[in-house]
């Protein structure tokens, strides 16, 4: 698989594992990244939270540029929560009144949020957010 197949497989694994809470494991993104070194880091919510980092030039350079990746990634998390309330009234304020079609709206919000703020995090310093400690089965 390319680079970009596994940044891909990554990707969908992270959504996953961040947005919908299904049953992808951190072995099964490990199996799909294996050029990735896998990080974890304290969360400001408590547990550790994991990134899949290109390999650097030095452990220290993958730990560093890691750390980095997280403190953005958390800061970046700490801004969900009014971005999702202006979702929710956005939706709610259009009209939308079945539960089904307000979840599916507000949940595919949440999904390409994710995905953005994941990217963008990659993309900056080449470290993938895969979500908190689980499982590695």
């Amino acid at each position: 698989m390319t680079g970009f197949g596994h940044l891909k497989t990554g990707i969908l694994c992270l959504a996953g594992l961040i947005v919908s809470g299904c049953n992808t494991s951190l072995g099964q993104v490990k199996q799909a990244m294996p050029e990735r070194e896998f990080l974890s880091f304290a969360s400001q919510s408590g547990g550790a939270f994991t990134y899949a980092c290109a390999r650097g030039a030095t452990e220290a350079d993958t730990r560093s540029r890691g750390q980095k990746a997280h403190l953005a990634y958390e800061h970046k998390m700490a801004s969900y929560g009014p971005t999702f309330a202006k979702t929710l009234v956005s939706v709610l304020d259009s009209g939308v009144s079945d539960a089904a079609t307000l979840e599916a709206t507000v949940n595919g919000t949440s999904d390409r949020w994710a995905r953005s703020a994941a990217l963008e995090v990659e993309r900056q310093y080449r470290c993938l957010p895969v979500g908190p400690n689980r499982s590695s089965s």
